[in-house]
């Protein structure tokens, strides 16, 4: 090369004795380029790169953690591992298109960083099971999907009052269970069910030990406790049920106690 020029070649590196490179995915190893001026005979620079064995993509994982959304531009991150046959991270830069049902994605291409890239999917304004395809070109495919409609009741809170009552069988306190969306919006019909532990002893809501019931326009199911005549914890537990092919079961739950403890004594003090 004349002083004062630039010229671009392109090695090729093998990893291996022999044109095989089929060394395990990961192996690592340096190159190492020096440049020697002709008329002097001696080295005027040098340049190191490290090289990384990585072999063409096998796995696409997706974590999703939302399995369902309001339509209508709510939205969830999605994320995404390439993996080769050996389980090793494919290399960065990797492409990986996605392709969703029911709403957008974003970015429509995902670029791998260490194996791993996130994306967004955004619902529109349609109901129903919504999905993202990905795929390389080498022909790996993965899907997920989100249910997409009406806000579903995720969780259940369980408030009482008073928390203090004496064993005297007559005592009462007030049971509020309220049940919220994961945005926090109140679920009106809402099966939910509140027992008591104790099989009686420790007292009765609304005369039972399980009352079952539905949540109102505030999404509250109210009822009422009765203490028993022992003392001791009273454990309340209320319970969000849904309906599936075997009749209702509980999918939330939270729980209070309640203490019934006799009133303490005074005697009088009389001095002489």
């Amino acid at each position: 090369i004349n002083a004062g020029e630039t010229h671009t070649t392109k090695l090729t590196v093998y990893m291996a004795t022999g044109d095989t490179n089929d060394l395990p995915s990961g192996t690592t190893g340096e190159v190492i380029l020096t440049v020697t001026e002709y008329g002097e005979g001696v080295m005027s620079d040098s340049a190191t790169s490290r090289v990384t064995r990585h072999r063409v993509p096998a796995t696409i994982n997706i974590y999703n953690p939302t399995k369902y959304l309001r339509p209508g531009g709510d939205s969830t991150t999605l994320d995404f591992t390439v993996l080769d046959d050996e389980g090793m991270v494919v290399a960065d830069g990797t492409e990986v298109y996605l392709n969703p049902t029911l709403g957008s994605v974003s970015p429509e291409v995902g670029i791998t960083q260490n194996g791993y890239f996130t994306a967004t999917f955004t619902t529109g304004h349609a109901v129903g099971t919504g999905s993202v395809n990905a795929f390389t070109l080498n022909g790996i495919t993965a899907r997920t999907e989100v249910d997409i409609g009406n806000p579903k009741a995720n969780q259940i809170m369980l408030e009482v009052s008073p928390r203090l009552v004496p064993p005297d069988g007559t005592s009462t306190s007030n049971l509020i269970a309220t049940v919220k969306d994961r945005w926090g919006t109140l679920e009106a019909g809402e099966v939910v069910r509140i027992g008591v532990s104790g099989d009686g002893q420790m007292g009765t809501i609304n005369s039972s030990e399980v009352v079952t019931g539905t949540t109102d326009t505030q999404g509250q199911f109210t009822a009422i406790f009765t203490s028993g005549t022992t003392a001791g914890d009273a454990r309340i537990r209320a319970e969000l049920l849904i309906m599936d092919t075997e009749g209702y079961r509980p999918v939330h739950e939270d729980q209070q106690v309640i203490d019934m403890i006799m009133p303490e004594l005074y005697l009088p003090l009389i001095l002489h």
